[in-house]
């Protein structure tokens, strides 16, 4: 059986109530009521009169009234049955709503209003991967520009060929990059089909008059799943210092003349027979060089790295003639030949188990902002938990309490990174939870590691699940031996040392399994100790490895101890 790579975690917070209105007040419907954010996508509507454009607050069906929040007031506009109402049965808080105003009332009355539908590629605009190739390879001869929406250091981690960097929150600022011809193909892409900054981003564009824009929603992670390689930039090294594995193929002799900082000298040939040699997380980026930006030459040892299980596999962009040409020193003298990875988290980043808690507890002086889009945040979001789309953060930081620790998130970590950014500017004291997140139901998924349910983790269920698996799979280990951290932190030893041999089961060769297995081992037996002390005896069965070895422990009943 394999298990969602995801963590649940119950939603035991109230939900999130706007418990003050500000003045509610009638205005001449020849002034158009627009909020600042909508004119982000929208510009259109400051040349409109008699409109009034926002976030749905509030609908009573008695009264036939529609509350709908403009900036920092809220106004009350009324309709009846001759108005065109385009509005879903049930209507979220913050769903974007735009009115129009009937020209012959002297209060807000509506003629027509609607919410604004989430954002829909059209079949016709979605880019493929295959689309993506053959125009980075110049098999389609064309003129093309490739946008890489994401943050900043997104794309410096990892990037498709040929792409540029426009994160989508600095889009209104950088028009002045985005091609002169008006016809000209540009494909926005970001993070992937959770992530929505490229269709915001080619939705903004098209507002501007650009004729002919794609999205290649599958994104970065498509790309590198369709077996292509993800370029990462000199910028990327400087600034994350170390927290990767930098790997110089062109082996030690060579790199004697001169190589880059913190580089690890493993010739292109030998790179297949030391997988032994690389970290034991599997989340490690893993990034190799050569002279120049040969990717023919690095796509056979990127494809063996990423087929025992590395995720973050790509090549420096432009390699060491590169990393010189931009004036950065070279190394001198003998480069390491021993990979050794140690690394630090990006600043503000909290982890999975800081971030489960703090949705468990809802502590008060932690505030869980929510930069996802009002669709997004309509099909699913934490009670506890305000939400201010990314795109509006900047206009609506008046609302955040400044006495609180703010923790952002999104769908998969990108906005949230920048939404710390903006806070941190600020002068908020701000984290960001870096990695996916899905709400289904009273359910909450994080990232990859492991799953909670009601008050406690649900481990012991999963414990005591039978495990198929005829190949060792590294991906269903790491998430056995994730569930048996987690039990552990609970100190439930008994459960986490199941979880852990299940994780050598799913992967023999794992030795962070085989350790954390024998850690438990030691911490079961006192647990069982505690509860049955006639459980300590003589040795009866002896506990032995999957290959049939004998570990040199017993147990009167197979509890590995």
């Amino acid at each position: 059986m394999r298990y969602a790579s995801k963590i649940a975690v119950p939603l035991v917070a109230s939900l999130f109530i706007v418990t003050s209105l500000a003045a509610i007040r009638a205005e001449s419907p020849q002034t158009g009521l627009v909020a600042k954010q909508c004119l982000r996508c929208h510009a259109d509507y400051s040349q409109e009169s008699g409109i009034v454009a926002g976030s749905f607050v509030k609908r009573s069906r008695k009264a036939r009234t529609i509350q709908v929040k403009v900036g920092a007031e809220t106004y009350m506009v009324k309709y009846d049955e001759s108005t065109e109402l385009n509005l879903p049965a049930e209507l979220a808080p913050k769903v974007p709503i735009k009115i129009d105003l009937r020209s012959d009332r002297e209060d807000l009355w509506a003629s027509a209003l609607w919410t604004m539908p989430p954002i829909e590629i059209p079949k016709e605009q979605l880019a493929t991967t295959e689309d993506i190739e053959a125009l980075v390879t110049g098999q389609r001869d064309q003129d093309y520009l490739l946008v890489d929406s994401r943050p900043k250091l997104r794309y410096h981690e990892g990037h498709i060929p040929t792409s540029v960097s426009i994160p989508f929150t600095t889009m209104h600022t950088k028009r002045s990059e985005l091609p002169e011809d008006k016809d000209r193909l540009i494909i926005f892409y970001c993070g992937g089909n959770h992530c929505t900054l490229s269709p915001m981003a080619s939705q903004m564009v098209e507002q501007w008059g650009y004729t002919n824009v794609k999205v290649y929603h599958d994104g970065a992670p498509g790309w590198k799943k369709g077996g292509n390689i993800l370029l990462t930039t000199g910028t990327y090294l400087t600034e994350r210092k170390g927290n990767y594995v930098l790997i110089d193929t062109r082996g030690a002799e060579q790199a004697k003349q001169g190589f880059i900082p913190g580089a690890t000298a493993i010739a292109l040939e030998d790179l297949s027979g030391l997988k032994g040699e690389f970290p034991l997380d599997r989340e490690a980026p893993i990034i190799l060089y050569s002279s120049d930006t040969d990717l023919q030459l690095l796509k056979p040892a990127v494809g063996t790295i990423r087929s025992w299980g590395y995720k973050k596999v790509s090549v420096l962009e432009q390699g060491f003639q590169g990393w010189l040409d931009s004036g950065r020193e070279a190394a001198r003298g003998e480069p390491a030949t021993e990979i050794v990875y140690d690394p630090k988290p990006l600043p503000g980043e909290i982890s999975t188990g800081k971030f489960a808690r703090i949705i468990e507890e809802n502590p008060e002086d932690t505030l869980i902002l929510d930069v996802r889009s009002p669709d997004e945040v309509a099909a699913g979001a934490l009670p506890a938990a305000m939400n201010i789309p990314l795109d509006e953060l900047e206009m609506r930081l008046n609302e955040i309490p400044k006495d609180k620790t703010v923790v952002a998130h999104c769908a998969t970590g990108m906005r949230a990174e920048m939404a710390y950014n903006i806070l941190k500017k600020a002068g908020f004291e701000a984290r960001f939870y870096n990695d996916t997140i899905d709400i289904v139901g009273k359910q909450v998924y994080l990232g990859t590691t492991v799953e909670l349910a009601e008050d406690t983790a649900d481990l012991e269920a999963i414990a005591e699940t039978d495990l198929e698996v005829s190949t060792p799979d590294s991906e269903l280990c790491a998430r056995m031996i994730r569930h048996g951290q987690t039990a552990f932190e609970r100190r439930r030893y008994r459960e986490a040392k199941q979880l852990f041999w299940k994780a050598i089961l799913a992967d023999p060769t794992s030795k962070l399994a085989w350790r954390s297995y024998d850690m438990a081992v030691v911490f079961a037996l006192a647990e069982r100790a505690e509860d049955d002390p006639s459980c300590i005896g003589a040795p009866d069965v002896p506990v032995t490895e999957p290959d049939g070895q004998a570990t040199g422990l017993f147990s009167k009943e197979d509890e590995g101890c």
